[in-house]
């Protein structure tokens, strides 16, 4: 009898596991014409088959055999994939609000008052004067040192999206350029935080796992330094 208690115990856990799965997959079952996909393995879905370090190239790939039109299971998380210039045209502009109400709703509001060409011609005396800074500088270093570049650049960016932005430039003369720029460190942490691997984006019941990895923590930080900076 202690044995068998101790079994079901123990076997408790993968009970409610598959269970969690097989309601998940119902609650979140439509009945739609679903676009061509490769075949996947149950449960994973498609993750084995999905190379994160070039997923361009495989989409690219798999489009060439099942379409400019095709979708995916990363996990049990289905997503759709469009390939094709007229099909992008339609999920974005012809269809957005039905396919991502949210991004059209962005696009409109950066096309209205971001982006729109009056705006973007005020900030011209800025961007001219941080060009002409960048080229100054350029030009002092190249003849006693190497250039870097990238560094150059990121540090261009950062000064015209904080002068845009804030009013003012943040930190030195091209600081980041020998690694001492506290706002492009930060700014590489939040951009790679988000794009990190989660367990949660393939399988959104299992965020305990992401939690036990510290992820979840790395985020909180993340967040409560961008809270600071502004």
């Amino acid at each position: 009898m202690a044995l068998l208690v101790i079994i079901i115990i123990l076997c408790l856990p993968i009970f409610l596991f598959l269970f969690s799965v097989n309601t998940y997959h119902k609650n979140n079952k439509k009945k739609i014409k679903i676009p061509p996909r490769p075949h996947g393995l149950p449960f994973i879905g498609n993750v084995h088959q999905f190379d994160f370090s070039k997923p361009q190239v495989l989409l690219w790939e798999l489009s060439k055999i099942y379409g400019p039109f095709i979708s995916l299971h990363l996990g049990v998380v289905p997503i759709i994939v469009v390939s094709s210039a007229e099909m992008a045209k339609e999920t974005s502009k012809t269809h957005d609000i039905q396919f991502c109400s949210w991004l059209a709703k962005i696009r409109k509001l950066c096309g209205s008052y971001l982006f729109n060409p009056s705006r973007a011609q005020s900030f011209r005396p800025i961007r001219e004067d941080e060009v002409s800074r960048m080229i100054e500088y350029i030009l002092k270093s190249a003849a006693s040192k190497q250039v870097n570049l990238s560094g150059i650049m990121r540090s261009l960016a950062s000064n015209i999206i904080c002068r845009i932005g804030f009013g003012k430039r943040h930190g030195n003369e091209y600081e980041a350029i020998s690694g001492r720029s506290r706002f492009l460190t930060f700014f590489t942490e939040i951009q790679a935080s988000p794009v990190g691997f989660f367990v949660t984006d393939y399988f959104p019941f299992m965020g305990w796992i992401d939690k036990l990895r510290g992820m979840m923590r790395r985020l909180e930080i993340c967040f409560q330094k961008d809270d600071r900076f502004y």
